[in-house]
């Protein structure tokens, strides 16, 4: 995949924390949400070409910590960085 100007940050969680977070706020659209997060999971997987500047567990990083790291990110002129390899960042995320 070409690289863009601007970063390019992911934002994720395991698919059983997802399904936490949902009932937690009681989301009527639960099995749409958790189809999307398998497609999505589905398309990064598909192509071994996307990368990200910034790849972030929410589930192990406070929202202070993942804001701090993406103004630094940002900051620092994310292209040119070393892309986070998505199909490694996924691999510990089922």
């Amino acid at each position: 995949m070409p690289r863009s100007t601007g970063c390019a940050v992911l934002l994720w969680c395991p698919r059983d924390v997802a399904w936490e977070r949902l009932a937690a706020r009681g989301s009527r659209d639960a099995d749409d949400r958790i189809r999307a997060w398998d497609e999505t999971r589905a398309e990064l997987l598909e192509e071994p070409e996307f990368a990200f500047d910034v790849a972030i567990r929410t589930d192990r990083s406070p929202v202070d910590g993942s804001a701090a790291a993406i103004h630094v990110a940002v900051a620092r002129e994310c292209p040119g960085r070393r892309p986070v390899a998505v199909r490694t960042f996924l691999a510990s995320t089922r």
